[in-house]
C-alpha cells in the first residue's frame, strides 16, 4: 500500500520528494489501513480473489448497506480539466449480481466532490437494465456515471468561477 500511496498520492499530490516521500508514504499507509478496517471497507482484489471482492459487496447490499466505489483506472492518464481519471467497469457488475440474486435492480448514485469548492453533489441515480446484454449494461453504466460526474464537476466548477448562482 505504501508504494502505492507514493506513487499515486504522496509525490504527485504532496509533492514530498525522495527518499522522504516514502517515510511519509509509509505512515499514511498504517494510518489508513487501520481506519479502513474500522469503517468496514470492502477489500478490492484482482486476480482470483476478484469474485470475494464481488460477493462481500453484493452481501452488503442486500443487506440494505450502501457501497462508495471509486471506479477511476489510476493507470489511466487524469483529466486535469475535471480531476479524473476514466473509469474501470468492473462495478457495474454489481448491478448484475444483485440482480441476480435478489431479482431487484440496483442503482448507481453519481456522487461528484469538488475540492476546490469544498461541495459534495449527489445526482439522480442510473439503474441497471436487466434486459441489456450484461457486457453492453457494464459499458452503459460506466459511461453515464463518468458522463455525469465530468458535466457535473465542471458545471460547478464554472458556476463557482463565476460567482453567480444558475437558477434551478
Amino acid at each position: 500500500a505504501a508504494a502505492y500511496l507514493n506513487k499515486d498520492f504522496v509525490e504527485p499530490q504532496l509533492h514530498i520528494p525522495p527518499p522522504v516521500s516514502m517515510s511519509v508514504s509509509r505512515l499514511i499507509s498504517q494510518a489508513s489501513v487501520r481506519l479502513l478496517q474500522n469503517i468496514e471497507c470492502v477489500p478490492v482484489w484482482q486476480g482470483e480473489d476478484l469474485m470475494e471482492t464481488y460477493r462481500i459487496s453484493v452481501d452488503f447490499l442486500t443487506q440494505g448497506r450502501s457501497l462508495l466505489i471509486f471506479p477511476e483506472d489510476p493507470a489511466q492518464p487524469l483529466d486535469e480539466q475535471c480531476r479524473m481519471s476514466p473509469f474501470k467497469k468492473g462495478f457495474s457488475r454489481l448491478g448484475e449480481m444483485y440482480f441476480e440474486r435478489t431479482k431487484n435492480i440496483l442503482r448507481f448514485y453519481p456522487l461528484i466532490v469538488h475540492p476546490r469548492l469544498r461541495q459534495v453533489k449527489v445526482c439522480k441515480p442510473i439503474a441497471f437494465n436487466p434486459n441489456n446484454d450484461p457486457a453492453s449494461e457494464r459499458v452503459r453504466i460506466k459511461s453515464v456515471l463518468e458522463m455525469i460526474i465530468r458535466n457535473a464537476y465542471l458545471e460547478m466548477t464554472l458556476r463557482g468561477y463565476a460567482g453567480i448562482p444558475l437558477p434551478h
